[in-house]
């Protein structure tokens, strides 16, 4: 005891002293890992996922999506884990068996569950960190809203800024009572991973003009859609009584101007029969306010016009921060010089653009001439290479036709030489391989760019 004494130093009288300090010390511990992204494996992860809700993402560690993503899901772990959402993350090259018991093709891939009673769903939302907050408190809340007055809906419409619309079920005099009720959770339930719903009992009190049951899509400031079929009105009716209303809601599910990216350019590139309007911007720059403003403007007069001709239903209309994605916009070349205008045809893997329309008028002129035929369109992918490089050594000057004089006489060259028409696979190769010189002659990197899109090997 002297010797303790003069040391400085006291021991634990007991064992249950110490045992009471390394539980702590765990505890301390547990609490900071449960703050963080839990990383998960092929021996962990069905325990450590038997309880409460998670999303798990499945990456690769050479994935460029999943690097911008993975800081994203570290800066809000500990938010979401006190909201009740414990995040993880997969290593699914080092875990390839577990990751194709989940059906992973692509990075990233996420997965949620809200209860281990559940099946594991897919998620598609934005992948921003007020998106991903925003899914933890819709999928931890009731399904329907109950908003029964105009400050209710504007309440409920701000809290769907993240996904653009909310969807409102009126249910006439019955309210929460009833089968039309139950109907109505069951439809909210199954599709709360993706939207928010709302209900009311007195349409008119929220400021919605309508009477009896229905159902609407609503973006704030904008006027509502309304389904057009019967409202399912019991929680077992059959399936494809259910099916009509998700589909109405899958196709209406688009505010009036989206924010493009990621997670919903390939949603918004491929809408049937439609055209992506995108409005390329830098979102830094102070006109981009009052541009966008215009824009919308544009917008709600085309998609609200009474035009026989069907100019309301053919474009859908988004904007592109034209920074993070430069690369990818050169292909339709836009290089620097924001804001710009490009429609894109997915389909026919066309585009339209004029680097002189960025007003408000112009931009409507520019779109009814689109819709006409008056534009001509342009190529995307291989086939549009030797038009953007052309365009970009147009704007060089002298020095840049200088540059492309040579790489104009190999393309001769290759045009005049005899060849198999057939292989059209080493004509593609070929004009690769002159865009890609004829860019490194220019000091420019060549125009294939990473696209804000998800692929099999990196989404």
């Amino acid at each position: 005891m002297l010797c303790h004494w003069f040391l400085g130093w006291n021991p634990p009288v007991t064992m249950v002293g110490l045992v009471k300090v390394v539980a702590a010390a765990m505890s301390v511990v547990a609490l900071a890992r449960a703050s963080e992204v839990q990383v998960l494996s092929g021996d962990n992860f069905h325990d450590a996922t038997s309880e409460g809700f998670w999303l798990v993402e499945f990456y690769a560690p050479w994935c460029g999506h999943c690097k911008r993503l993975n800081p994203v899901l570290d800066e809000v772990a500990e938010e979401a884990r006190e909201k009740g959402m414990l995040i993880g993350k997969v290593d699914a090259t080092a875990h390839a068996k577990l990751s194709e018991s989940f059906g992973v093709r692509g990075y990233p891939t996420l997965k949620f569950r809200t209860s281990p009673n559940e099946e594991w769903k897919a998620y598609s939302g934005g992948r921003k960190a007020k998106d991903i907050l925003g899914f933890a408190d819709r999928m931890l809340k009731d399904p329907l809203t109950h908003v029964t007055s105009k400050a209710d809906l504007d309440e409920f419409l701000e809290s769907t800024a993240n996904v653009g619309v909310g969807f409102v079920i009126g249910l006439g005099e019955s309210g929460s009572d009833g089968d039309a009720f139950e109907a109505a959770s069951s439809l909210a339930k199954s599709m709360q991973h993706r939207y928010h719903f709302a209900f009311t009992s007195d349409a008119a009190a929220v400021g919605i003009d309508r009477s009896g049951n229905f159902l609407a899509s609503l973006e704030a400031g904008e006027a509502p859609k309304f389904f057009p079929g019967a409202l399912p009105t019991t929680a077992g009716m059959k399936e494809a009584e259910f099916k009509a209303a998700e589909e109405w809601i899958g196709s209406n599910d688009t505010p009036l101007v989206s924010e493009i990216g990621g997670h919903n350019f390939a949603k918004l590139g491929k809408q049937e029969g439609k055209l992506l309007v995108m409005a390329v911007v830098d979102p830094k720059a102070p006109e981009t306010r009052t541009f966008l403003e215009g824009y919308r403007a544009v917008a709600r007069s085309i998609t609200t016009a009474a035009d026989p001709e069907g100019i309301s239903g053919r474009f859908v209309f988004g904007h592109l921060n034209g920074v993070h994605w430069a690369e990818f916009v050169k292909q339709f070349n836009v290089i620097g010089d924001l804001p710009r205008i490009v429609v894109l045809d997915k389909g026919g893997e066309r585009f339209y653009e004029d680097p002189e329309v960025n007003e408000a008028d112009e931009i409507e002129t520019f779109l009814q001439q689109v819709f006409a035929g008056a534009i001509p369109a342009q190529r995307e992918g291989v086939k549009g290479t030797l038009n953007r490089y052309w365009k970009r050594f147009k704007a060089l000057g002298p020095s840049g036709m200088l540059l492309v004089l040579p790489f104009l006489l190999l393309i001769l060259a290759c045009v005049l030489t005899p060849g198999d028409d057939s292989d059209e696979l080493e004509t593609q190769a070929q004009e690769r391989a002159v865009g890609a010189a004829a860019a490194s002659a220019a000091g420019d990197a060549s125009a294939s760019a990473d696209a804000p899109k998800e692929t099999k090997k990196d989404q």
